[in-house]
């Protein structure tokens, strides 16, 4: 399974336990449901958001998600699962760990620091996961 895949089965995974987080009683979001509706619509829109539609020669996955991070970041309410999917997927995609730290203290001038802290506690526990084997 390539690069490109392995983070796609793995987004996909995550936004189904996202879903059953954001409805614990009823597990009403399903990305597979939502895949039958709109055959192949979840692929596209990773093609589109990172890299391959939009400006094709323009910037890198890597990039595309350290950027990401950043926007996450400097939100006022930090959007944690997302933060940590972008984080992810820009280690799948060759970011370093310094590279993302430093993305998300930069933010802190635009999002103000307990967003800041919050967003590099979710890069710890992503980075802790990692080191520990867990994806």
């Amino acid at each position: 399974m390539s690069d490109y895949a392995k983070m796609f089965q793995q987004m996909m995974e995550q936004t189904a336990e996202m879903g059953k987080k954001f409805a614990p009683e009823g597990n009403m979001f399903s990305p597979a449901a939502f895949e039958a509706m709109m055959p192949g619509v979840s692929a596209s829109f990773l093609e589109m958001a990172f890299g391959n539609t939009i400006n094709q020669n323009g910037l890198d996955a890597k990039t595309r998600f350290l950027i990401t991070i950043a926007g996450l970041s400097a939100q006022i309410m930090l959007q944690a699962p997302q933060l940590k999917l972008a984080i992810e997927s820009a280690r799948v995609a060759g970011a370093k760990k310094q590279e993302i730290t430093e993305v998300i203290m930069q933010m802190s001038m635009f999002g103000g620091m307990p967003v800041t802290t919050q967003a590099l506690q979710a890069a710890l526990e992503v980075f802790n996961a990692e080191e520990n084997g867990k994806d």
